[in-house]
């Protein structure tokens, strides 16, 4: 099965079209949601290797900022605790990852089932989810290797590889909505687009939480060195 459905991949990562997806487009969700978890496992195994190997950078950028801005510095602080932490395990790493690209695999693919169908779609989810996971799969594992090898000179080209890559990804998403929800071109864009726009707008609260942290340990911080005699 998982054979079957890396060739599958292939096929469509050659030749993105409706035309393609439809040919290897099957209503199987327990086969996609299988096929999701391994390359989410390999992901995971991939960013604990990851993490592993940029420690030693993290270290040496945490040692910098505190020596540039000083050890009050909540930046530097956030870094430092950062870098000092014990690289976790590739079992607890994989694991951890599996649940977490599952989930967020399932809330993507109810919007845009619940989006495709408000459009007029008239595909079963388990279709929409088998031909979504024959991109997002391959993807996640190329997205993984990028994120290993993006240190030191690299990561300018990685970074641009993994922004091409996004890219990539959203083209395949509209393909594969046109397929997998039997939407003509233009109300799969508009689908794409509502997608990206609630992204937009997780990503901005998410930053503007990261934000408030940082404030809040940032004057918790100059309250505590205010209150030392």
């Amino acid at each position: 099965m998982l054979q079957a459905m890396f060739q599958s991949s292939m096929a469509i990562l050659r030749s993105p079209r409706v035309e393609t997806f439809e040919a290897h487009e099957r209503d199987d969700l327990k086969s996609a949601t299988i096929y999701v978890a391994v390359a989410a496992l390999i992901s995971g195994v991939l960013g604990a290797i990851t993490y592993r190997v940029h420690l030693p950078y993290l270290q040496e950028q945490a040692a910098q900022m505190q020596e540039q801005f000083g050890g009050d510095n909540p930046f530097g602080q956030m870094m430092a605790a950062m870098s000092q932490q014990a690289a976790p395990s590739m079992l607890g790493g994989a694991v951890s990852n599996v649940i977490t690209t599952l989930i967020g695999f399932f809330i993507f693919l109810g919007l845009a089932y619940l989006l495709g169908r408000g459009f007029g779609g008239t595909g079963v989810f388990g279709e929409l989810a088998y031909d979504i996971s024959l991109f997002y799969a391959p993807l996640s594992v190329a997205g993984a290797i990028l994120n290993l090898i993006g240190i030191g000179p690299l990561a300018c080209l990685t970074g641009l590889g993994g922004l091409a890559l996004f890219f990539y990804q959203l083209f395949l998403t509209y393909v594969g909505i046109q397929s997998g929800l039997n939407l003509p071109k233009d109300k799969a864009l508009w689908v794409v687009i509502l997608l990206g726009v609630i992204g937009i707008v997780v990503i901005t609260m998410f930053a503007a939480a990261v934000a408030a942290f940082l404030v809040l340990v940032g004057l918790a911080s100059g309250a505590a060195g205010a209150a030392t005699p």
